[in-house]
C-alpha cells in the first residue's frame, strides 16, 4: 500500500489500482458473503471524498474501504473513481444499513448502491440495494 500523500490522492496515483485501509485491529477479505457499498466520484472529488472514509475507517466507524487510483481509470477506461466501504456480509441488513447511515452522516448524500462481492465475482452487474 502507498503512504503519505500518495494515500490521500488517489486521483493522481499511478502505482497501483488500488488504495485500500483497513480499521485498526481489524482483518477483512472480500468472500462470497461480503459486499461493499459504491460511492462513484469524478475527477478531484474524489481526493475528499477519500480523505472523509479514510478518517471513518482509521476511527473504526468503518470497517473497510478501498478508492480506485487514476491508474485504474486510465487501464479501465472508466469515467468516475469508485469507492467502496465494506461490510462482511451482505445477510446482515442491519449491519448492511448501519453502514448506510455512517456514511449519509458523513455527508454522502449521493445515490449509493450496495453490491454482494458474489455477484462481482460472477461478473454480474446488479445491486442488492440502492439508498
Amino acid at each position: 500500500m502507498n503512504t503519505g500523500d500518495s494515500l490521500l490522492r488517489p486521483s493522481t496515483t499511478m502505482g497501483e489500482p488500488w488504495l485500500v485501509l483497513t480499521a485498526p485491529g481489524q482483518v477483512f477479505e472480500s468472500t462470497r458473503r461480503s459486499g461493499k457499498w459504491l460511492i462513484p466520484k469524478g475527477g478531484d472529488a474524489v481526493d475528499g471524498a477519500w480523505i472523509n472514509v479514510l478518517g471513518l475507517v482509521s476511527a473504526g466507524a468503518l470497517l473497510c474501504a478501498k478508492v480506485s487510483t487514476r491508474q485504474s481509470r486510465l487501464l479501465g477506461g472508466y469515467p468516475e473513481h469508485v469507492i467502496c466501504v465494506y461490510t462482511r456480509d451482505w445477510r446482515d441488513r442491519a449491519d448492511v444499513m448501519e453502514v448506510r447511515e455512517v456514511l449519509r452522516a458523513a455527508g454522502f448524500a449521493e445515490r449509493l448502491r450496495y453490491k454482494r462481492d458474489l455477484d462481482t465475482y460472477r461478473g454480474v452487474e446488479r445491486f442488492t440495494y440502492e439508498a
